[in-house]
């Protein structure tokens, strides 16, 4: 037995059971065709909509198919992409990389400062690391009566 598509071109999966038709449009598909004939009560009975579900499409005519819309969410711009190679000889590193304060990333061989011509300061950021550590103590000064 072949999967066919909803009669209603709602995109669900149809059954011979239903006429072609999935669970819920074959049953929206039966209060329409009794609310089109003649009825005896004062007040015919409305089909209850869940506010939930939006409503389903029309019915398309016999032998056509209703084209499916693919909706795809996009959340902006991708981020770039993180290169895993060393700055200096190109080298693959993978998990291994050692990223440094210049902003570079090193393989093994070219993680210390002086194997990759780092061009960060680490002398003033020390001497500011120990200014605001050691702060200058003064006592007040006496006076002498």
């Amino acid at each position: 037995m072949d999967p066919t598509m909803c009669r209603a071109g709602c995109g669900f999966f149809g059954s011979e059971k239903f006429d072609s038709f999935c669970s819920k449009c074959f049953k929206q598909h039966c209060s329409e065709s009794h609310q089109q004939q003649p009825s005896t009560a004062a007040r015919p009975p409305t089909p209850v909509e869940s506010p939930a579900l939006p409503s389903p499409a029309p019915e398309a005519p016999k032998g056509v198919e209703k084209p499916v819309e693919i909706v795809t969410v996009s959340s902006g711009p991708s981020p770039p992409k993180k290169t895993n190679r060393c700055t200096s000889c190109n080298k693959r590193v993978g998990l291994l990389g050692f990223s440094c304060r210049c902003g570079g990333l090193f393989c093994s061989q070219h993680r210390y400062e002086k194997e990759h011509d780092c061009g960060f300061d680490y002398k003033s950021l020390e001497r500011e690391w120990i200014a605001k550590a050691n702060p200058v103590v003064q006592a007040d000064k006496i006076q002498h009566i």
